[in-house]
């Protein structure tokens, strides 16, 4: 309909040369793009992309710690900013955080599992809002109540957050009360296109 749509990329460039743009896109039950992009789009469809725009990029020293905290699909920004760490200096110290309501919603969670066995400087930790059954034994509630649970003090800290603005709003203003200078916060908050 000629409205536009904004997507945070979840690959580094050097891949969307050779692969394509990957973009992580949840459907919302009365999104007209979304519903568009689930029911409609076939291979080979037309689309028109611009950009990229924004500066959310990974800008961590080798030798910091860095922790990162994704709401949802706000994982699809942050895989790229790992990935782009983990290619240049693979014994970066990083912490990942995701955060969802169910075990179904971590959708690339074999992924971050597989990055923990892979670099030993990485750790992952999923944190389920809504568990369904009695089977997840990890860790529950919001995913920013989970990282001040790990962490005292973020004073030589960096954080990258992705996700809805009241989770991004939360991982900041918990994370400065702890020690988080503001120029340390890196952060990709999206929205939903506005109802037409």
């Amino acid at each position: 309909d000629g409205k536009r749509r904004s997507f945070s990329l979840a690959n580094l460039p050097t891949q969307a040369v050779e692969d394509g743009l990957e973009l992580h896109i949840r459907r919302v039950s009365d999104g007209r793009f979304t519903n568009l992009v689930f029911d409609a789009m076939r291979a080979r469809d037309l689309l028109r992309f611009e950009g990229p725009f924004g500066a959310y990029l990974f800008q961590s020293a080798p030798d910091c710690e860095v922790v990162m905290v994704a709401g949802g699909t706000g994982f699809s920004p942050i895989k790229g900013l790992i990935l782009h760490a983990l290619a240049e200096n693979p014994a970066q110290k990083i912490h990942l955080f995701w955060g969802a309501r169910d075990r179904q919603d971590l959708y690339l969670n074999d992924l971050a599992e597989q990055w923990a066995r892979d670099y030993q400087n990485f750790s992952y930790t999923p944190v389920l809002s809504e568990p369904r059954g009695g089977e997840w034994q990890g860790a529950t509630g919001w995913v920013h109540e989970a990282v001040l649970n790990v962490y005292d003090n973020f004073a030589d800290i960096d954080v990258y957050a992705s996700g809805p603005p009241l989770m991004v709003d939360a991982v900041r203003d918990g994370l400065s009360a702890k020690g988080m200078a503001v120029e340390r916060f890196f952060f990709d908050s999206f929205t939903h296109a506005p109802r037409e």
